[in-house]
């Protein structure tokens, strides 16, 4: 089969271990899809973001392709607002969590979450990677519930 992991039990999740450096980051590549495809939740601490899995309504698109979110994370909210300040000058696309130390190790959790038709109850996720591993590894997973 191709490489990645695969959810499909409401309240699944994938758990992987990360080993952050002076500046925090990571991404999430996963499956986007027009149909037969949930949202991944991304859980990071009390931290919680939601990747879309289908294309936007309206959009015509009938194709499944691999899309890739980045994550830069602080120790706090305040940091979190002066860095999107900054972002405003550099081409950057990150999202900004917060509760993050410099130099730690947590684990992200990535979690399906249902929509409304029984139908795209699955997730797929491909890699995750934080920046002192980028661009050609990523981290195994310590634990996945639900998945296959």
């Amino acid at each position: 089969g191709k490489p990645g992991w695969i959810a499909s039990q409401p309240g699944s999740c994938m758990k992987f271990q990360l080993t952050f450096g002076q500046d925090p980051r990571f991404a999430v590549t996963y499956l986007k899809s027009y149909r037969n495809i949930s949202n991944v939740q991304v859980k990071l601490r009390k931290a919680t973001y939601t990747l879309k899995g289908h294309w936007p309504k309206g959009d015509s698109r009938q194709v499944s392709l691999y899309s890739t979110k980045w994550f830069k994370v602080h120790k706090s909210e305040l940091g979190v607002r002066a860095t999107k300040f900054a972002r405003l000058y550099t081409l950057a696309d990150f999202t900004f969590m917060s509760g993050v130390e410099p130099n730690s190790k947590l684990t992200v959790e990535l979690c399906l979450s249902p929509v409304n038709d029984q139908s795209q109850q699955k997730i797929k996720v491909v890699q995750v990677v934080f920046a002192e591993m980028m661009p050609f590894m990523h981290s195994m997973p310590i634990g996945a519930v639900g998945g296959r």
